[in-house]
């Protein structure tokens, strides 16, 4: 089994690869796949670098997701599994463990948390099931304020430096009880 991305590795996911040991290529085998199975994507045209070799391979493609797949995704897939009551996929992959009546190693449980609070915005976004989930994976072991601090990185000197630059050449107005703040910054997403 092959775990693969058809883009780079983002910083907060190697701080998380870092706890949670999986191996993601980010050139895996296409062609060499007996079966492909895509999460949390509802367009092949998502997968970046690797979009074409999905759309060629004769290999079965199961898609698992939360959103309403699109049109060439339900063209293409062999096996579609979507919940779209749910917020997150990792919530649909938690149903796979309850339906089995299996039990989440603690590492699962923990990705799986992660996922949901990744997917759910630390869980803005969550609904009844949400929490349900949670409270079974919180079963499995896993410790909500450890992991959820894996969602977090820390700022680099450079953002910092540059954030307060910004602040520094604020222009600020008020207007009724709102005060209002203007800068030009030039890097860290404005």
């Amino acid at each position: 089994m092959e775990i693969g991305t058809g883009q780079s590795i983002s910083k907060l996911s190697k701080q998380i690869l870092e706890h949670i040991p999986i191996s993601v290529n980010t050139k895996p085998n296409i062609e060499s796949a007996d079966v492909i199975i895509l999460l949390d994507t509802n367009t092949i045209e998502q997968l970046g670098d690797i979009t074409e070799k999905v759309s060629k391979s004769s290999a079965p493609l199961i898609v698992v997701d939360h959103h309403a797949p699109h049109p060439q995704t339900l063209k293409r897939a062999g096996l579609l599994v979507t919940k779209q009551e749910t917020s997150s996929t990792c919530e649909v992959i938690y149903d796979f463990f309850k339906q089995t009546r299996e039990k989440p190693s603690l590492k699962e449980a923990e990705a799986l948390f992660l996922g949901i609070a990744f997917d759910t915005r630390h869980f803005v976004l969550g609904n009844a099931s949400t929490f349900e989930a949670i409270v079974g994976l919180c079963d499995s072991g896993v410790r909500p304020q450890d992991t959820l601090s894996l969602l977090s990185l820390p700022m680099d000197v450079s953002e910092r430096i540059a954030r307060i630059k910004a602040c520094k050449r604020a222009k600020l107005f008020k207007k009724g009880e709102w005060i209002i703040a203007f800068s030009q910054v030039s890097a860290y997403e404005a």
